[in-house]
């Protein structure tokens, strides 16, 4: 596999099949418990609402037909991400919970 530095899928040369991605989430004005101040900023904070990069990657999945998506979210998210994807044809978006019933991320088919 060749990439390089990039954004998100764009360094990709190669057809993907299936991507996996646990990308920030985060909103960028929530304070965090002090148990996470060793985690670095960039891989929690997703942006002023938190699912943007999400949401970058759901229309990068679409636009390169991507076959299969799983993504975690953020426990608040399920009703953004459908929204988002409510005019995009795809064959199915299955959501999954955590051990606390949160949801907690979601798988995408994108139909081929």
């Amino acid at each position: 596999m060749s990439c390089g530095l990039g954004s998100l899928l764009k360094p990709m040369t190669e057809k993907i099949d299936y991507l996996v991605s646990n990308p920030p989430y985060i909103e960028d004005a929530v304070v965090l418990e002090s148990n996470l101040d060793y985690e670095p900023q960039n891989a929690l904070f997703g942006g002023k609402v938190g699912d943007e990069i999400i949401k970058q990657l759901l229309d990068e999945v679409l636009k390169q037909k991507i076959k299969f998506f799983t993504c975690e979210i953020g426990y608040d998210q399920k009703d953004k991400i459908q929204k988002h994807l409510k005019n995009e044809i795809f064959q199915s978006l299955v959501f999954y919970k955590d051990y606390s019933s949160f949801d907690r991320g979601f798988t995408l088919k994108v139909q081929n």
